[in-house]
C-alpha cells in the first residue's frame, strides 16, 4: 500500500473524514474529523514504517480503529 501522505490518499482521507464528521457533528465535527484523519495518517505511517510483511496489515487495521474511535469520541462530546 502506498504512503498515507501521498496527495491522492491524503485528499480522499480528508474529504471523507470531514464529510462524515460534518454529518455527525456539524462544522465542528468536520474540523475534528479532518484533524483526526491527519493525526492517524501520521501515526499509521510511522507505525507501518517500523513493521514489515504481515504485521503491516494489523498496523493498518489498528490505525483505522484509532481513527474511527477518536472521531466517535469527539463527536459524542459535541452532543
Amino acid at each position: 500500500m502506498g504512503s498515507r501522505w501521498a496527495p491522492r490518499g491524503l485528499t480522499l482521507r480528508l474529504g471523507f473524514s470531514s464529510t462524515g464528521g460534518r454529518e455527525l457533528g456539524g462544522w465542528e465535527g468536520a474540523g475534528i474529523a479532518a484533524f483526526t484523519a491527519l493525526v492517524s495518517a501520521f501515526v499509521g505511517s510511522r507505525l507501518r514504517a517500523r513493521v514489515h510483511g504481515r504485521p503491516a496489515l494489523f498496523a493498518a487495521a489498528a490505525e483505522d480503529a484509532l481513527s474511527y474511535g477518536l472521531v466517535l469520541a469527539a463527536v459524542r462530546n459535541l452532543e
